[in-house]
């Protein structure tokens, strides 16, 4: 029995041109940034609407961390207690950084008064004749802990 051959034009439409195929993968990469788009839109609405919670919650030390800074008064602690506070949390001394950076960061080292003095104005008392500020809550830090204690109760 001799082989059928197709004709020439049906063989060729039966595998996609590479045009085609990149055209299929474009489409594809289209629909997943619409979805991508629609999602960050969402996000953006959320985050304007008063009372969304768009972050994730934080484990129950991150908290307490901050409960025990508060709860030590209003100037803070020394970097040395903060860093013993969050080792009894259960945190690595590397940690503890995280709760510095960024726009909202929940805690904060103020600037102290030899550090604005040493920075570029001449004075003449010494540096070290001031007290360092301690380890503080941000305004962030504030209105986590209140939305934490407000949870609880």
């Amino acid at each position: 029995m001799a082989k059928q051959r197709l004709p020439a034009s049906s063989a060729r439409s039966a595998v996609p041109t590479p045009g085609a195929v990149l055209r299929l993968e474009l489409s594809e990469a289209h629909r997943i940034l619409d979805r991508a788009e629609a999602a960050l839109t969402a996000m953006e609405a959320a985050k304007r609407e008063p009372g969304s919670i768009t972050s994730v919650r934080r484990p129950e030390r991150y908290y307490q961390l901050l409960v025990d800074v508060y709860e030590r008064g209003r100037h803070g602690v020394p970097a040395e207690v903060f860093a013993a506070l969050g080792r009894e949390r259960g945190y690595d001394a590397r940690g503890l950084g995280g709760f510095f950076v960024g726009g909202r960061a929940p805690l904060r080292r103020p600037p102290t008064r030899a550090t604005a003095l040493t920075a570029g104005s001449a004075s003449a008392e010494p540096a070290d004749a001031h007290v360092a500020a301690g380890v503080q809550l941000s305004a962030e830090g504030h209105r986590l802990l209140d939305r934490y204690l407000n949870d609880a109760s």
